[in-house]
């Protein structure tokens, strides 16, 4: 059998700051409000026009290919996690792909919003015990400035833009992913949603003056619902794997 295990991480952040001192000039609230409530202090924000998420996620999987000396040529697949990509199509991890020289990797998006990363973890540990592939990267990458309404409280401040990946490979030991749970509740759908540029509601004069290309989030839904199940998540694989909390070493 095949354990997948992660080989490398890397990251990559723009340099610009917006920190919470410079949101109190924007909206009403102060740094004393953000830190007690989300525990945010500052915020990387990707400023230069032209350059999207697949920017982030390119610098991110350089950085990756140079700290494990692998071989671009022998990457095999590339999971993108984004819920801003650069297109409505091609897929911003084929961008990556080709600006990082991975030219014998299929690449392909995915979008899963906060829970992306996670979900392209396990569909790449998925691969592994297949033996489909040998050298994955999973790559989140998102320019959520782009989408942010700096007129809103409620989610200007909590995002900001960056990237990070991972390098997964199959191994013989019993290390690494071991299993993963997760599950979907569209009834969340109004809570947190960007109602315009959809088949639903296409790109149109009123659904820009109505702001609906902006991240719209309903933040004690949101929250409520995320914390009471990611709890019950973390029961539940715990138990599948026949743990109890009292053997968990560090809960991230």
């Amino acid at each position: 059998m095949l354990y997948p295990r992660i080989a490398g991480i890397a990251s990559y952040a723009p340099d610009d700051i917006l920190d919470n001192e410079m949101l109190s000039k924007m909206v009403e609230t102060t740094d004393e409000w953000i830190t007690t409530r989300v525990g945010i202090k500052q915020r990387r924000i990707l400023r230069s026009e032209g350059q999207g998420s697949s920017f982030l996620g390119i610098q991110a999987v350089n950085k990756l290919l140079e700290s494990t000396g692998i071989n671009a040529e022998d990457i095999d697949l590339l999971i993108c996690a984004t819920s801003n990509p650069d297109y409505r199509f091609p897929s911003t991890g084929s961008i990556i792909a080709h600006q990082c020289g991975l030219k014998n990797c299929y690449a392909y998006d995915i979008q899963a919003a906060c829970a992306g990363f996670l979900v392209a973890l396990n569909d790449a540990a998925a691969y592994c015990r297949a033996g489909m592939y040998k050298n994955i990267v999973v790559v989140a990458a998102e320019k959520m400035s782009s989408m942010v309404n700096y007129a809103d409280r409620t989610t200007c401040t909590l995002f900001g833009d960056g990237a990070g990946c991972m390098l997964i490979q199959p191994s013989d030991k019993k290390v690494g992913i071991i299993d993963g749970v997760f599950h979907v509740d569209g009834e969340g759908l109004p809570h947190l949603v960007m109602k315009g540029g959809g088949s639903v509601h296409p790109t149109t004069q009123q659904t820009l003056d109505a702001g609906e290309h902006y991240l719209y989030q309903e933040g004690r839904s949101v929250y409520k619902h995320a914390v009471s199940n990611m709890l019950s998540s973390s029961l539940k694989v715990a138990e599948r794997n026949n743990l109890t909390m009292d053997d968990v070493d560090w809960l991230v």
